[in-house]
């Protein structure tokens, strides 16, 4: 491999960060919603109220804030380093399962025809 990843390996990074970007978004969504219900309970309470079961609240708002940041980032668009396209065949696309939809702006190959 002194060229550069091959085809299937590009092929196979290419649909792990595909999944890794479905289940971040996933998980985004539910830390958010339930970042918005715990806000939404905390800032229903008095300003002087103070309990234990208050400050548990506000630590499970504080971690799901955290997480809902760290999945946020998992969106943002990887750095991907400059290599060459390669050449595939529709069937071989096919077969390593790769669309349109998952390349980009800077797809990984070029469709021989």
């Amino acid at each position: 491999m002194a060229g550069g990843p091959t085809l299937v390996q590009r092929a196979v990074d290419l649909n792990y960060w595909s999944r890794k970007r479905a289940t971040g978004l996933r998980w985004s969504a539910v830390n958010a919603a339930a970042l918005l219900v715990l806000a939404y309970d905390l800032s229903c309470k008095c300003p002087g109220y103070t309990s234990p079961l208050h400050y548990v609240e506000m630590f499970m708002a504080a971690v799901a804030c955290a997480n809902l940041l760290q999945y946020a980032l998992q969106l943002l668009p990887r750095a991907c380093t400059a290599a060459p396209l390669l050449s595939v065949t529709p069937a071989q696309r096919q077969l390593l399962g790769l669309s349109d939809s998952d390349l980009g702006d800077e797809p990984i190959h070029k469709v021989l025809k």
